[in-house]
């Protein structure tokens, strides 16, 4: 009827700042989501507006507040594209470590049920800190590159003079030590091939031993291929005892290699030719040189593959590195041609052997600050892999994936450069809420807890060791940005803006003294057994820990109290174990040395 009267609906009326940047507005009172995100004031428009009361002074202030919001948010955003733009320009782009992991997140608005906490005994009244005179050097700065203030890793480090003088450059040493160490280990594969001693075993039993290994140690870390397709081609090198020259004795070879190295319990050999299966791998390596590269070759891409993991798996970076390298470069000419003609079975293989390269390169190339082939500008074009039946690692292998294409763009972003912080909060929001969704979309299979609880799945383990070591990368400038605030702090007054936000910076730096802490402490079980990702995660652990040696007093301003001097004091130890390894010698005794500089520990080597 004309004459009727019904009830409007009440509509949600967008705040200004919504209106503003056309995006949509919960109507949340008394701060809608967005504003609370980007830490602005909210400011409502009155429904009738006739009835609007006359702009106070009051209300054009905050509005003024608002607008230079707005403002800073605008240049965080040039600023971050200008120095992306020189990151790729650069020969000398920023990269930052993982360290691991190599543990995100930073100017974070005000907590919420989605946003874990890390609850850390850490509030005991202690006295403060007082750090012995004049410490040692712990290193000597060689390089003529630019090192910026980034996250300490293994190879090199410049502390701002605020943290104490712990700068480093252990680059020339490790990369001459490793050339010589990888000199030595070709030449031990050439010398085995002319010796009688070392017969190659290719009884039924140890073949089958070796294949089982290869599944449980190799595959289910990086599902190359399937298993079927690793008993095929054992099948046909079997039927010639495997003396015929053809891609499938290769593989073979290469699959028994990396089952030995899977099954031994030796963090590391120092003699080449004490290496597990490195018969096989010598025979493997000379086939390989002898069959034709043709470009596209599955089988022989899977080859190369196979030798470059081994190396890894042997804690030989710099050759393994080397080897993946041309891998790296034969996917990328064969991306560009007419690849998906053949059979989707052999699609589906060249998309893993791209994968795994992916997967390899990316890792080396970040935790030898190493150049990447390029590899990173095909991963949207190549789709992931997939199996028609249940494949146990085919899962973890997309997690793996998806973690390391986000750690590139950790990496790319996020950092401190020339001794100034790539100070952008609203990026590491974003990339802070990246990490929280893909941990959150994990499948059951590998979902895990976001905590320091033990994980005997070492995928797992693995995967949460990634995700706190990007936490802690994100939140690493902050540290930086504070420590020049409270330096700041001490010489001028603030006004309330200016206290507001170095509080705010202060609260992201003790987050990543938080996640170092929980890193250490997850870390241990994979710490503790030799795996194809024992490299990255001793990497990560070193960063971690001298992270929470220069930082903890410098974000807490006290003495840390017992019980992170005693995990300093553990996580020392456990990173000793790994001193066999001839790389890993003088970084140990450096942080033992600082260690106990700052009281925690006394100085001296560790072995196994």
């Amino acid at each position: 009827m004309a004459g009727a009267d019904y009830p409007r609906k009440r509509t949600a009326i967008a705040c200004e700042i919504c209106r503003a940047r056309r995006t949509k507005c919960d109507a949340r009172k008394p701060a809608c989501s967005k504003c609370m995100e980007l830490e602005v004031e909210c400011v409502y428009r009155k429904p009738n507006l006739w009835d609007r009361e006359p702009v106070t002074a009051a209300a054009t202030a905050a509005l003024g507040k608002v607008d230079s919001r707005l403002d800073q948010i605008q240049t965080s955003i040039s600023t971050l594209a200008e120095q992306v733009a020189n990151i790729t320009k650069s020969q000398a782009s920023l990269r930052l470590s993982t360290e691991y992991s190599s543990p995100l997140a930073a100017f974070s608005p005000p907590e919420n049920n989605n946003s874990p906490r890390i609850d850390l005994l850490v509030n005991q009244p202690v006295q403060p800190y007082q750090r012995k005179p004049d410490p040692p050097t712990y290193g000597i700065l060689t390089s003529s590159r630019s090192h910026g203030h980034r996250m300490p890793n293994l190879l090199s480090f410049v502390s701002p003079a605020s943290l104490g003088p712990f700068s480093y450059d252990y680059a020339n040493k490790f990369f001459s030590g490793e050339v010589i160490n990888g000199d030595r280990l070709f030449q031990s594969m050439e010398e085995c091939l002319h010796m009688a001693d070392f017969p190659p075993d290719f009884s039924q039993q140890t073949c089958w031993r070796l294949q089982r290994a290869f599944v449980d140690g190799f595959l289910k870390w990086l599902p190359l291929f399937g298993e079927e397709t690793c008993l095929h081609h054992v099948r046909i090198a079997a039927a010639s005892n495997f003396s015929d020259t053809n891609t499938s004795t290769c593989l073979s070879l290469f699959i028994f290699a990396l089952g030995a190295m899977a099954l031994d319990d030796r963090f590391y050999h120092e003699d080449p030719v004490q290496l597990p299966g490195f018969v096989y791998l010598a025979l493997a390596q000379r086939m390989l040189r002898s069959l034709t590269p043709f470009i596209g070759d599955i089988e022989l891409l899977q080859c190369q593959n196979l030798f470059s993991a081994y190396l890894g798996f042997a804690i030989r970076p710099v050759q393994s590195w080397n080897e993946i390298g041309p891998v790296a470069r034969e996917c990328m000419i064969t991306l560009k041609t007419d690849w998906r003609r053949g059979d989707p079975e052999t699609t589906n293989m060249k998309e893993r052997a791209f994968w795994v390269a992916y997967v390899m390169e990316n890792e080396l190339s970040v935790t030898l600050e190493l150049p990447q082939s390029g590899i990173l500008a095909f991963h949207e074009s190549v789709p992931l892999p997939t199996s028609q039946v249940e494949e146990e690692g085919l899962y973890y292998f997309l997690a793996l994936i998806s973690i390391r294409k986000l750690l590139a763009e950790v990496v790319d972003t996020v950092g401190f450069k020339a001794g100034h912080a790539l100070y952008v909060p609203i990026v590491a929001i974003e990339l802070r809420n990246q990490i929280f969704d893909w941990h959150k979309a994990l499948p059951p299979s590998l979902q895990f807890q976001l905590d320091a609880s033990p994980l005997f799945d070492l995928r797992k383990a693995h995967l949460r060791g990634q995700l706190l070591c990007l936490l802690v990368v994100v939140y690493w400038p902050f540290v930086l940005r504070h420590v020049e605030d409270y330096a700041k702090g001490q010489q001028e007054a603030c006004n309330e803006v200016t206290a507001a936000e170095r509080h705010s910076v202060h609260e992201r730096a003790k987050q990543c003294i938080e996640y170092c802490i929980m890193e250490l402490k997850a870390a241990e079980g994979i710490m503790m057994q030799k795996t194809l990702v024992s490299h990255p995660a001793v990497r990560a652990f070193y960063s971690c820990l001298v992270v929470l040696l220069l930082g903890y007093e410098a974000v807490h301003h006290c003495q840390p109290p017992p019980e992170i001097a005693q995990l300093i004091t553990y996580a020392i130890e456990v990173l000793s174990m790994w001193d066999v390894v001839p790389f890993m010698r003088e970084p140990i005794l450096r942080v033992r040395r600082f260690a106990a500089d700052l009281g925690f520990t006394s100085p001296g080597t560790h072995g196994v």
